[in-house]
């Protein structure tokens, strides 16, 4: 096969793999219309979310931010407003210069963010919608599209496309509807060789305010021996249980 068309083919394939993993996650918030209201307690609360992201030949950039968030009822769900308080980012040690700037970042835009009844996420800057998870995808074939060499070009397009994953939050992520979830999604190249993106999700509501107390996905992206991970931690707790 020409060189041309085994990347057109590489691209279309690798397309239509990854497109189911990423159309089923908007569809969440309105999976289960029957799952209960959530109750946030009054007054402020800690979200704290970490990053974990393995790098080519196996260090991990492990990011931790902590921001005070409040619950604010509003006639037809809550409005989450919040702001940045710590910051915690452990990388490899050539990369302390890098970490130190990131340290002092303050990590702006991610509230407000507004709920519904049911606490998944209806309007925030990092919604998943449609037309954000599109783009993802077609920033994946266009790196396709721009490298040269098939093989590379393959190995970092589906470890980028998993990174991506980790750039949207789950809508259902305030108020999880299963415990636990998981995906997988292979890609066939066509001179036989595969690879794979699979996403597993896990989480534990609290039971009196019926809000997510810490939930964990995890991104594993492979192609044949090259594998590599990412995962994200969510929690929320009041403030008063906040550690250093």
């Amino acid at each position: 096969m020409p060189g041309s068309n085994r990347r057109d083919a590489l691209r279309l394939a690798l397309g239509a793999a990854l497109l189911p993993l990423f159309a089923t996650r908007p569809a969440l918030a309105s999976a289960n219309p029957m799952v209960d209201q959530i109750a946030p307690p009054p007054g402020q609360m800690i979200y704290r979310r970490s990053i974990e992201r393995q790098l080519p030949g196996g260090p991990t950039l492990a990011i931790s931010r902590d921001f005070a968030v409040e619950f604010e009822r509003l006639d037809t769900g809550f409005r989450v407003t919040g702001e940045q308080v710590a910051a915690r980012v452990d990388w490899p040690a050539p990369l302390e210069h890098l970490a130190a700037l990131e340290r002092q970042r303050v990590e702006n835009g991610v509230f407000p963010m507004l709920l519904d009844e049911v606490g998944h996420i209806v309007e925030g800057p990092e919604a998943a919608s449609g037309e954000e998870l599109s783009r993802a995808l077609a920033d994946v074939r266009a790196m396709m599209a721009g490298a040269g060499e098939e093989a590379s070009t393959l190995v970092e397009a589906l470890h980028q496309s998993g990174t991506r994953l980790t750039t949207h939050l789950p809508r259902d992520l305030f108020a999880p509807l299963a415990d636990e979830r998981s995906a997988r999604e292979e890609v066939i190249l066509p001179w036989g060789d595969a690879g794979e993106i699979e996403t597993r999700f896990t989480a534990l509501r609290d039971p009196a305010s019926r809000l997510m107390s810490s939930a964990r996905r995890e991104i594993t992206t492979r192609i044949g021996n090259d594998e590599r991970r990412s995962g994200e931690q969510w929690e929320l707790f009041c403030i008063d249980q906040a550690t250093a």
